[in-house]
């Protein structure tokens, strides 16, 4: 193994998480990033700043600054408003792992 490989393996293993609650709370903040990310792409879009969608979903404008820097996690309340305000609909997937997906079609192929 090279010291670029080394190096790269120490960073990875530096941002794994530890324990199930920490892996819970990067998923969590990765999926609120997603979500942020795609919002805010509405709003540079429509030259909306963070201070008029605070307006329009009735918080203040430090509690949305929060929100868009990861500070605190939106919750589904939030996320609703944020639809109305940007005149927009968010949708949540479930996709399954490869493994999973596989499973499921061989089982629908036995089946038939």
């Amino acid at each position: 193994m090279n010291t670029i490989e080394r190096h790269r393996d120490a960073f990875k293993s530096l941002l794994a998480p530890r324990t199930e609650e920490e892996k819970i709370e990067q998923d969590a903040m990765i999926l609120a990033a997603q979500f942020i990310s795609d919002a805010s792409d509405i709003m540079v879009a429509r030259d909306m700043r963070l201070k008029d969608l605070a307006e329009q979903i009735g918080v203040s404008k430090s509690y949305i600054t929060q929100i868009f820097r990861g500070d605190k996690l939106p919750n589904f309340k939030f996320m609703a408003r944020m639809q109305i305000a940007l005149g927009v609909s968010f949708h949540v997937s479930i996709a399954l792992p490869v493994t999973e997906t596989a499973r499921s079609q061989q089982k629908s192929r036995e089946s038939v």
